[in-house]
């Protein structure tokens, strides 16, 4: 809603829209068209939107760079350690928090349905996986980490600068070392 405003359509002719069902409610503020075409990533879409600041991590990142056989169950999202969101209450949301290079670097930008999301890339979401092991299990970056090196397109430079900025290098050698 607060777009369409920005963008100068009234919250009269937002309602009178509704009404009308030329567009959908999905959730307090957020809305769609009726007949437009369906979102193949509402949850990370309707996520990225709520939490303009926050990047795709973890599982989900994972997720989206087919380097996991989890389906997330939640959204992971990354924001700076300082920061302060509304609470979420759907789609579910897992918060992590980051600071320094370890939230700035490694951030890529990608299109889905249409809107641009931040996400973590490859190599940055692996080091992550190992860094929050605990949270969210240590064979899923182990799985990650094997399914990168099979791809054959891996760099395992860019992999130990990561590992480096997060503070898992020790760890991620070790393992990179098995696989290798």
């Amino acid at each position: 809603m607060s777009m369409a405003i920005e963008s100068g359509i009234s919250r009269k002719t937002l309602y009178k829209m509704l009404e009308q069902e030329i567009i959908i409610k999905l959730e307090r503020g957020l809305y769609s068209l009726a007949n437009g075409p369906h979102l193949g990533n509402p949850d990370i879409i309707t996520v990225s939107i709520k939490i303009p600041n926050g990047i795709i991590c973890l599982v989900s990142a994972l997720s989206i760079h087919n380097l996991t056989t989890q389906i997330p169950h939640a959204i992971d999202v990354g924001i700076y350690f300082k920061s302060r969101i509304s609470k979420i209450v759907s789609p579910p949301v897992r918060i992590f928090r980051f600071s320094g290079k370890a939230f700035i670097d490694g951030i890529d930008t990608k299109k889905m349905d249409g809107k641009k999301i931040n996400i973590f890339n490859k190599e940055k979401t692996i080091c992550d996986c190992f860094k929050f092991r605990d949270r969210i299990g240590v064979d899923i970056a182990k799985e990650a980490l094997k399914t990168y090196i099979e791809t054959g397109k891996y760099s395992v430079e860019k992999l130990l600068m990561y590992a480096e900025i997060c503070k898992v290098s020790t760890i991620v050698k070790s393992y990179l070392e098995a696989l290798l």
